[in-house]
């Protein structure tokens, strides 16, 4: 989970935005305090190591759009986690 919250930490970083790097911090530690379990299910490792390359690999080219894209698909799969976890 560490290195899960820092690698979207150096994300927001990246982009200079003053207002989204706090906004990422505030979401960050709301969600390390409120969905810990949700951010710790073994098994969805792999899953998300890849979606974290391939926002990498994006930004690495600088392809925004795509950049763009894999962070939605990444951030979508996570928000239906937490969705489905409030429903338990």
């Amino acid at each position: 989970m560490k290195f899960d919250m820092l690698f979207h930490q150096r994300i927001a970083e990246v982009s200079g935005n003053r207002v989204f790097i706090a906004l990422s911090q505030a979401l960050l530690q709301w969600l390390s305090k409120y969905h810990i379990g949700t951010l710790r299910i073994v098994g969805r490792e792999a899953r998300t190591l890849d979606e974290h390359k391939s926002i990498v690999d994006r930004i690495a080219v600088h392809d925004v759009d795509g950049a763009a894209a894999a962070m939605q698909v990444h951030l979508t799969r996570a928000a239906d986690l937490y969705r489905a976890r409030e429903e338990i």
